[in-house]
């Protein structure tokens, strides 16, 4: 695909992508986005698709930019990860890390039981460890964005305390963590 050329011919692969996916890292993320890229190792287009390769045998999937008609109801930041990729996967055969919408939520949670389910958006989803981050429907952070709270269902866990992150700031650590990236 054409948006993909500088990408697929640059001299400077990792700084290439570095600015490609920059939109990810806002503020103090910047350094942790740039190790991330560093440890790729190639990139290829397949059913319009970026795909980057890493160390290892795990790929990011970078779909083509979603219609944001379809997002209304989610956060501004969302909105922007849209207008670039409407899904991030990040992972193997056997597990992934998503930014998107993928999933809705439909699990138990005292935090949430007053909430139609429907209004509870999920922009992460890490299948690894059956974790997902997900928007409270109406509580706010500093930035005016919704709150992201965490949720580990399969450890017993209810939602923990929400977080100043915005979603592709999750997305990353969780990227970093899964290549063994310090930060």
């Amino acid at each position: 695909m054409k948006q993909y050329d500088s990408i697929l011919n640059t001299k400077d692969l990792h700084k290439s992508l570095y600015e490609h996916f920059s939109y990810l890292a806002a503020e103090d993320f910047a350094p942790v986005l740039r190790a991330i890229m560093q440890k790729a190792t190639g990139v290829r287009v397949f059913e319009g698709n970026l795909i980057v390769s890493f160390t290892g045998d795990e790929e990011l999937y970078a779909s083509p930019a979603g219609g944001i008609k379809n997002y209304e109801r989610w956060p501004k930041s969302f909105c922007e990860y849209v207008a670039k990729h409407e899904f991030l996967s990040f992972g193997t055969d056997h597990w992934e890390l998503c930014l998107g919408n993928r999933k809705s939520f439909h699990f138990e949670s005292r935090l949430l039981n007053n909430y139609d389910k429907k209004d509870i958006l999920v922009p992460v989803i890490n299948t690894f460890s059956f974790q997902m981050w997900l928007y409270h429907p109406t509580e706010k952070n500093s930035s005016g964005q919704n709150l992201i709270y965490h949720f580990a269902p399969n450890y017993g866990e209810d939602i923990d305390s929400p977080s100043e992150l915005l979603a592709g700031q999750i997305f990353l650590k969780q990227m970093a963590s899964a290549l063994d990236i310090m930060y």
